[in-house]
């Protein structure tokens, strides 16, 4: 493990709803101390059983509400919270529950001037159906029922309405959500098989939703985070960072990668522990031809495979990539690692995939101190076509055997030949080298011996004449030539 940083290896899905807790405190809280003006009784305010019916009870704004409880009949229902509405203009609030209905027309409240309305507590409640009309209507409360369905047009024009309750039913969508004038909190604790796309999908499509309790809130990834292996449910504060992580996602004009979170590590400094969830991006087969210039936050691995990249500069020199630990490049155009000399990747890497690119050869000073801090760290080079000579032989072939452990494909390194480098033989192939050096060699050792020669029968010749007067013996057998007059005196 790298120096003051111990890493936790978890579920995918537990990796996220536990970052999700460190890191968005600030996201979770928003909405979470929405003002919730619904008026709710527990079933000692109702009157004792076996008596059914209605009673008015006092607020503390000088206002009434209505409590009606154990009703067994829609139409008895209708008939007494229609008449006591009529006969009292301050009741306010309306709280209903533990109703031995399966379904509920909730028409009959249309055009009351309730604040707070409240369906509770009936477990045998599944369906609502109607559309409530109530334009003063702030907060709305079905919870503790076991509604599978609320129809679409329940909840059209409820403008004021500030919360919405549907903790602890049996939904599989939520239903439509109004356009109000401010924002609206929902709560939907409690919902496990609502489909996480759906509430993805109404995240996106609203501004003014707030969803409340997000990080114990529960929805069903079985059909659509298929990546998420180990459970099939995930919180909502989880599908807030999916969506943020798909926005930050690399996307260009013709391609687009997908990413996914990868795993949770904690940090430990001095003063406190951090933690991060580290995330993957798979751009393999997009036909980019250079690296993307952004990735999300706290990318740790980058797939790149099968494209026709060049460069692994971005590497060094974009910010982006500076907590890049798992670099996957198979089957790419890139021809040198040069750009790597000195840089933190190469030092800090955990896997290095260059396999299929155009390497001709391997700087291994480079890469001579990546494997002295641990043991985990992985580089694969297989079929790249090495110019194979005697450095090669020497040199590469020395470092690849004594490195072979972090090398798993170092039997699959060729020469341009079609050989194996790590087959290699020294004697052979720089004895070869070796014999066609030595004729050089031999050749220039002669032309500076021809050339001392040729400078000393000079001096020789010289010293000859200045003093005899007599031309050396090959010159004096020479024929004149045409133009010897000009220098005789």
């Amino acid at each position: 493990m790298r120096k003051h940083t111990k890493g936790v290896c978890v579920s995918e899905a537990a990796a996220v709803v536990v970052l999700a807790s460190l890191l968005t405190t600030v996201v979770a809280a928003e909405g979470e101390n929405l003002t919730r003006p619904c008026v709710h009784y527990g079933p000692e305010d109702c009157l004792p059983l076996p008596e059914v019916g209605c009673r008015t009870m006092e607020l503390p704004d000088g206002d009434h509400a209505l409590l009606c409880c154990n009703m067994r009949s829609r139409f008895i229902l209708k008939e007494r919270v229609s008449t006591i509405l009529l006969a009292d203009k301050n009741i306010t609030a309306l709280h209903i529950r533990n109703l031995s209905l399966e379904t509920l027309d909730i028409t009959f409240l249309k055009n009351q001037s309730l604040v707070s309305l409240a369906i509770t507590d009936s477990s045998g409640l599944g369906r609502l159906t109607g559309q409530l009309g109530l334009d003063s209507l702030a907060c709305l409360n079905l919870s503790s029922n076991a509604l599978a369905t609320v129809e679409p047009g329940m909840l059209l024009g409820l403008l004021s309405l500030g919360f919405l309750d549907l903790s602890s039913n049996s939904l599989s969508r939520l239903p439509y959500m109004p356009e109000t004038n401010g924002t609206l909190g929902v709560d939907m604790f409690d919902n496990d098989d609502v489909v996480c796309h759906h509430v993805k999908e109404k995240m996106e499509q609203s501004n003014n939703l707030q969803f409340q309790r997000r990080g114990e809130t529960k929805c069903s990834a079985e059909r659509y985070f298929n990546w998420f292996n180990s459970t099939d449910h995930l919180s909502l504060t989880t599908i807030e960072l999916i969506g943020r992580l798909e926005q930050t996602c690399p996307r260009g004009d013709s391609y687009n990668c997908s990413c996914k979170f990868a795993r949770l590590v904690t940090m430990e400094n001095q003063m406190n522990q951090l933690a991060h969830l580290l995330v993957e991006v798979d751009c393999s087969g997009r036909n980019l031809t250079q690296l993307p210039e952004s990735l999300p936050s706290n990318t740790e691995v980058i797939n790149i495979t099968n494209n026709h990249v060049t460069s692994l500069a971005p590497l060094v020199s974009n910010p982006a990539y500076k907590e890049v630990r798992i670099f996957i490049a198979d089957n790419n155009n890139i021809s040198s690692i040069m750009d790597l000399e000195g840089s933190n990747f190469i030092n800090s890497f955990d896997i290095l995939g260059l396999k299929r690119n155009n390497l001709k050869t391997l700087p291994t000073y480079i890469l001579s101190n990546s494997f002295d801090r641990v043991n985990e760290k992985k580089l694969n080079l297989g079929y790249n076509k090495f110019h194979c000579d005697c450095t090669t032989a020497q040199i590469v072939k020395m470092w690849l055997v004594a490195n072979k452990k972090y090398i798993p494909d170092v039997n699959d390194i060729q020469c341009e030949d079609g050989g194996k480098v790590i087959d290699l033989d020294r004697s052979v192939v720089c004895a070869t080298q070796r014999k066609w050096t030595d004729y050089i060699y031999y050749i220039i050792a002669a032309q500076v011996v021809l050339l001392v020669f040729l400078i000393g029968k000079f001096l020789y010749d010289y010293w000859v004449f200045k003093s005899t007067g007599y031309l050396p013996w090959i010159a004096s057998k020479m024929p004149k030539m045409p133009c010897d007059w000009v220098f005789e005196t």
